[in-house]
């Protein structure tokens, strides 16, 4: 086995008339061929030589039709390779053999749109805000690339954003794993020119197939390394595989820990024939009064200051609320220490008290 030392005057340049095809179309490749007239070898390959077939090749721009299959998704590899006879015998007084046979080859790289494997998750609950300890249902729909829906297994999990935030977590996409561009794995040798020709044999040159790198890995750091504090859950609901029904339909239910935060509900789903997707979406757990603290970081012996709480309306309606604030161990210098006043909805309003220190 001797492989073939890629020289630029053996390569002949192959010309596809589209940059991506569909399953079902037919790809034309132009042939700038320097032969009058060849033998033409056309493989279809990648990870191995998938098809192949002789013609015969007249003049200088010649096309090949290729029909374009499912399974070339994501990307094929289309070779010519031109094959010509002894055109004359050689001469005495020759110093090189014109007429020896020779060969030409090209090689080309044809992308197929690989959207009929990719899957739609659509992800509804039935409220877009909750309580604590509130029952979630979630409705599930899974759709393939003809937007019918599809029987699939999903992996779902409800996680605190504030988490996901931390460790940069996204929801992960099968689809471009098993669909990106895949490398050419087949090697050509071409053995011709050692039996018809003089040549010293060097170094192995470069080949033309072998595939590239695999992508390394995403390095993604577990949920189950953050550090939990209490009782609360970063994990609201996690299932490995919730099976669709044949219309791609699921319905899940769970109840919600004591966390007030907003949780993303991600959705990774396949189905046994290979078609890949993700979904994602959130909603918030509240409640419909909450008072978050507004007060300074220390203070010393003598310090006079303000501090309170804000006050947020969580509702869709306008509300009276009365505040009241009692100290220990400090001195509440505000007469009053009950406020009576207005929140409209959605509103937010920071409340101060005054305070003196006179002792540690």
């Amino acid at each position: 086995y001797v492989p073939w030392e890629r020289q630029e005057d053996d390569l002949v340049e192959l010309v596809a008339d589209s940059e991506n095809y569909q399953p079902g179309d037919v790809a034309k490749i132009l042939v700038k061929s320097p032969y009058e007239s060849a033998k033409a070898l056309v493989t279809i390959e990648r990870e191995s030589i998938r098809e192949s077939h002789v013609l015969e090749i007249q003049g200088s721009s010649s096309q090949v039709e290729i029909p374009i299959k499912s399974e070339y998704i994501p990307n094929i590899f289309v070779s010519v390779l031109l094959v010509q006879g002894r055109t004359s015998a050689p001469q005495k007084d020759e110093q090189e053999d014109i007429g020896k046979p020779s060969f030409k080859l090209g090689y080309l790289n044809l992308k197929v749109d690989p959207s009929e494997k990719r899957l739609e998750i659509d992800i509804s609950s039935d409220k877009n805000s909750y309580k604590p300890k509130e029952t979630v249902n979630i409705q599930l729909k899974v759709k393939n690339g003809k937007k019918a829906g599809a029987k699939a297994s999903i992996a779902l999990a409800v996680v605190d954003v504030g988490v996901l935030n931390i460790i940069g977590y996204q929801t992960p996409n099968p689809f471009d794993s098993f669909y990106g561009e895949k490398p050419l794995s087949v090697q050509t040798s071409e053995t011709r020119l050692h039996v018809v020709g003089q040549r010293a044999y060097g170094e192995k040159g470069e080949n033309v197939g072998g595939g590239g790198e695999a992508a390394p890995a995403a390095a993604v750091r577990s949920l189950a390394e953050v550090q939990l504090r209490g009782t609360f859950k970063t994990t609201a609901y996690w299932n490995p595989s919730v099976i669709t029904d044949d219309k791609g339909q699921a319905t899940v239910s769970f109840a919600l820990p004591d966390n007030l935060t907003t949780f993303r509900i991600m959705a990774v789903a396949q189905t046994q024939d290979s078609h890949f997707g993700r979904g994602e979406t959130a909603f918030k757990v509240t409640k419909p009064l909450m008072l978050l603290p507004s007060l300074p970081r220390f203070s010393r012996i003598g310090d006079k200051f303000q501090g309170g709480v804000v006050v947020n309306n969580y509702t869709s309606q306008k509300g009276s609320v009365e505040l009241s604030c009692k100290a220990k161990g400090i001195i509440l210098a505000d007469k009053k220490d009950i406020r009576t006043f207005p929140v409209g909805p959605g509103e937010a309003k920071e409340v101060l008290f005054s305070f003196e220190v006179e002792k540690t």
